[in-house]
């Protein structure tokens, strides 16, 4: 699978590239209260505010990612219920998404919804094929969003899910705006 390949924390993980709309270097972030405490506030992003995830703070479970040269910020964005069905699939394996069991645990999305935020990390290593074989799962403790340990040139990398990340903080979702044909069709109806 194609891959961004990220460093946080001396840690190396593998984003889904296909969920990476941008990259761009790591700026400081306005605070919002109340929020997660992996989320260090929110950026503008060409006139969009999203919210920032701390790579170390959620990946890690401690520490943040500094403001170096090298930090940088990807901006996830994809349709929720894709993202969900490309992460399930490649946590649990294909027959996790087919079959009469595929949506139980999910509940029901009264509209669609955009998997929609930043994530700062300290490096952007590469952007590589990471073959599936030869991988193992994480330990029973580690959060659903983190996933299996696989292998790139011989050095092991965790796989991040966004999508079961924001499934589980729906306010790292947005919702899908219409477009300007869904616009005339439901004036016109």
């Amino acid at each position: 699978m194609r891959s961004f390949v990220v460093v946080v924390g001396g840690h190396r993980f593998a984003i889904e590239s296909s969920l990476v709309k941008a990259v761009h270097p790591l700026v400081r972030a306005q605070s919002v209260p109340g929020a997660p405490p992996f989320v260090v506030g929110v950026i503008d992003v060409h006139g969009a505010l999203l919210p920032l995830v701390d790579g170390a703070r959620l990946l890690l479970g401690s520490g943040s990612v500094a403001p170096t040269l090298g930090a940088r910020v990807l901006v996830m964005e994809a349709a929720m219920e894709s993202a969900l069905e490309s992460a399930l699939e490649s946590a649990l394996g294909a027959s996790a998404t087919t079959g009469a069991g595929a949506g139980e645990g999910t509940e029901p999305s009264r509209e669609p919804r955009l998997l929609r935020f930043a994530l700062s990390v300290d490096a952007l290593e590469d952007d590589a094929v990471v073959p599936e074989s030869g991988r193992w799962e994480s330990g029973p403790g580690a959060a659903p969003w983190v996933g299996a340990v696989e292998r790139l040139d011989g050095q092991a990398l965790h796989r991040f899910h966004p999508a079961l990340l924001a499934r589980a903080h729906p306010q790292l979702t947005a919702p899908v705006p219409l477009c300007s044909t869904e616009l005339a069709t439901s004036r016109n109806a």
